[in-house]
C-alpha cells in the first residue's frame, strides 16, 4: 500500500473520511482501517479502526450518516500517550 498508518497521538488532529471500512493486512494480520487525509499537512493516510473506543463511535456516525463515513470531517485525538488509551472521536 502507498499510504503510511495515520498514528494518533493526544494532539488533536482534523481527518475527512475517504473510504469506508476495509480490511488491510498490517503486520501479521488482517485489520479494520479506513482511507483518511488529513488537513493539517494535506496528506493521505490509512487509520486502524480496530480499537473498540473508535470503533464504536466511528459505527453510530456512520449509521447516523446514511450508511457511509465517506466525506465525514472529524476531529480526533487519544485521551494520554497510553499505548492503549482510549480514542476521543468528535464530529468537526
Amino acid at each position: 500500500m502507498d499510504k503510511e498508518r495515520l498514528k494518533v497521538d493526544t494532539s488533536s488532529i482534523k481527518i475527512r473520511v475517504d473510504s469506508d471500512p476495509y480490511a488491510i493486512f498490517v503486520g501479521r494480520q488482517y485489520v479494520a482501517a479506513i482511507d483518511v487525509f488529513d488537513m493539517r499537512v494535506k496528506r493521505d493516510y490509512f487509520l486502524i479502526i480496530s480499537p473498540v473506543s473508535l470503533s464504536l463511535v466511528l459505527n453510530e456516525i456512520q449509521v447516523q450518516s446514511g450508511g457511509s463515513l465517506i466525506g465525514v470531517n472529524l476531529w480526533i485525538n487519544k485521551e494520554s500517550n497510553e499505548k492503549y488509551s482510549k480514542y476521543e472521536v468528535e464530529v468537526a
